[in-house]
């Protein structure tokens, strides 16, 4: 039964917080910013909607408009299927998106639903370490130090970024007076890193 239980479980994502991210980006301009600074194309679970959330970054950064037909006109460049690059695809997530008012929320859900299945890779990189066998205790700890310690720097650098959207949040106040002491020890433990 146990066995049957892992084989049966999905990395976590939410399709439907994906899809609202990219239509709330296509039905609304200050979304498209929102959505940026909160989540990235690799925190994408569907190829689909990563290869569309980059395109709109990339149009995004060139200052370039972004709706159905310059989103499509974006997709042609990429090696994507057909199907993804058909404006009947793009047209189809903004039909399902209500409204681009959470758009936020959306991209949070993604993001944190990113660091998870990051925390499930890691976690099994290093699983598989151990059961190999070949390496020292004093090495297995050290890697995993460093890899555990890659993702913090990659979730702190994103509670920076979203410092501008919750100000005033009690997860935030929370977070910066949990973390305020390490973030002061971040530059010497870099330090000490690079001396190893």
């Amino acid at each position: 039964m146990a066995e049957e239980t892992l084989l049966k479980r999905v990395l976590p994502h939410n399709l439907e917080a994906e899809q609202s991210v990219i239509g709330s980006m296509l039905m609304d301009k200050e979304a498209v910013a929102a959505a940026l600074d909160i989540c990235a194309a690799d925190d994408f679970y569907s190829r689909q909607y990563a290869a569309v959330f980059e395109c709109m970054g990339e149009l995004f950064n060139e200052g370039k408009p972004i709706d159905l037909v310059t989103v499509q006109e974006k997709l042609k460049e990429k090696d994507v299927p057909p199907e993804v690059g058909s404006i009947d695809f793009v047209r189809s997530i903004v039909e399902n998106v209500p409204t681009s008012a959470n758009i936020k929320a959306y991209a949070r859900i993604v993001h944190d639903k990113a660091v998870k299945r990051r925390l499930i890779r890691v976690n099994e990189e290093i699983e598989n370490s151990c059961y190999a066998d070949r390496d020292e205790v004093d090495v297995l700890l050290q890697e995993t130090e460093e890899k555990i310690f890659r993702l913090l720097q990659e979730e702190l650098h994103y509670l920076i970024r979203l410092q501008q959207f919750l100000p005033h949040s009690l997860l935030f106040r929370r977070w910066q007076q949990r973390e305020r002491s390490w973030i002061r020890e971040v530059p010497d433990y870099c330090s000490s890193f690079s001396r190893i």
